[in-house]
């Protein structure tokens, strides 16, 4: 009996587009973003010599910044496959299926279509290779050959995106085990806890006590491990203390709001926080960060006119181009994020938008709500980042933009496009927005 329910329910994911398209998308643009970043950085410890390892350094606090954007997008792909499979395994619980065959149906299903995507973002990589290695770094090109990762390393990342896929599907079976119906009928409102503000602080002060630590230790390995886990921990904070502020931000709108936009954006961050900051949160870190480093780069480029040995000027250069390119590929990876958290939901909330036409709201304004909803919780995003780095590095920012108001002026044209490149990856859900609608 089970294996024919399996059999039935194997054909109908295959046959029905709808259920694998958007999932498989997902995938295969995490998978050929995910590969690109690796294939830039394996360029930088490819580099010989003393300034080779001066750049591994530089590539790895890149990666680093970008791993939290790359896992938001990850976590996107695995949660849209999550969200169009558990509707189906919690109608077959309600029919009385064990919780061997729902686990069987659900972790083929979400590795199946996690590995063809992974593998169809593969041949996305090779279309991005060429673009790539026309970025000018150390004194010429990246070129094509030095993007290479090898057969292990390309397995590994479609590895990585699979198993994220699998643990994704476990996860979702505990919550379709306990409350079936409640996921069948989406009653998943999400909350967040003040409680969130004392872990925070802990953290905060773990971080500072490991930095202390790496200060009096006579190991080098021992100081920069102390220093890697110091840098993580306050990552690790601000991503537990994201949804708690977005909340609040949410509370302060809705009290205040004057337009039907506005009312239900605020609401709809409300009703999942945590949701709203896995979208945008991962640019936190990169915002502040890109805003520091563009205002110190601006700085030192006053003194550049002083530097006599070309490679202080080539790495002068490449900095600036690095951080620019790292502050991009990470709004980049935030609207694909929301772009696939879109999609999902056009699906997900086709009944209230349905609704919403019928009581003669035009769909543009349906559309504007679910924008406005993203914008804000980049909007208290941004202000928490660009505040902490006021807040921590005034005295360099208004140096910087006395003395090199041109490179601080790079930075906000910077950070201005990164916006509107995550509006854009809400706009392009807008076709989907009206097909669902004009269903009805």
């Amino acid at each position: 009996m089970e294996t024919r329910v399996i059999s039935l329910f194997a054909r109908r994911v295959f046959r029905d587009r709808t259920v694998w398209v958007l999932p498989v998308t997902a995938f295969a643009a995490a998978s050929a973003l995910t590969l690109a970043v690796a294939g830039g950085v394996h360029f930088f410890w490819t580099l010989p010599g003393e300034i080779g390892g001066f750049y591994k350094v530089l590539s790895g606090i890149a990666l680093a910044l970008l791993v939290l954007p790359l896992a938001a997008l990850a976590g996107a792909a695995a949660r849209l496959l999550a969200r169009r499979r558990d509707d189906r395994l919690s109608s077959l619980r309600l029919l009385g299926a064990s919780t061997a065959t729902l686990t069987g149906l659900a972790v083929a299903e979400a590795t199946i279509l996690a590995a063809a995507g992974a593998v169809l973002g593969v041949v996305g990589w090779a279309a991005l290779i060429p673009v790539i290695g026309l970025l000018p770094f150390a004194g010429g090109t990246i070129g094509v050959g030095a993007q290479w990762i090898g057969v292990p390393g390309v397995l590994a990342v479609l590895a990585g995106l699979t198993l994220i896929a699998g643990l994704s599907a476990l996860t979702g079976l505990r919550r379709i085990a306990i409350t079936p119906l409640g996921v069948r009928t989406r009653q998943n409102a999400q909350s967040v806890h003040w409680v969130r503000l004392l872990v925070f602080g802990a953290l905060v002060v773990v971080g500072q006590l490991l930095i202390a630590v790496s200060k009096g230790a006579a190991d080098v390995g021992l100081a920069i491990s102390a220093v890697l886990v110091a840098l993580a921990v306050p990552l690790l904070a601000l991503h537990l203390l994201g949804p708690w502020v977005l909340s609040l931000g949410a509370k302060w709108r809705l009290r205040r709001a004057r337009t039907p936009e506005s009312l239900v954006a605020a609401r709809t961050v409300l009703d999942a926080p945590r949701l709203a900051w896995q979208q945008v949160g991962s640019l936190a870190v990169t915002t502040y960060v890109g805003v520091m480093a563009g205002a110190g780069l601006g700085l030192a480029s006053e003194g550049e006119a002083t530097l006599t040995h070309p490679e202080d000027l080539m790495v002068m250069q490449d900095l600036r181009t690095g951080v620019l390119l790292t502050l991009l590929i990470s709004f980049l990876l935030a609207a694909c994020s929301v772009a696939l958290n879109q999609s999902a939901q056009v699906v997900d909330r086709a009944d209230l938008h349905r609704g919403l036409a019928y009581g003669g709201m035009p769909v543009r304004r349906i559309h504007a709500m679910r924008r406005a909803s993203v914008m804000l919780a980049l909007g208290t995003v941004m202000t928490v980042s660009i505040g902490a780095a006021v807040i921590t590095g005034g005295p360099l920012i208004g140096a910087s933009a006395l003395y090199a108001p041109l490179s601080l002026l790079v930075i906000v044209a910077s950070l201005v496009g990164g916006v509107l490149l995550v509006r854009g990856g809400v706009d392009v859900t807008a076709p989907a927005l009206r097909r669902s609608v004009a269903l009805a």
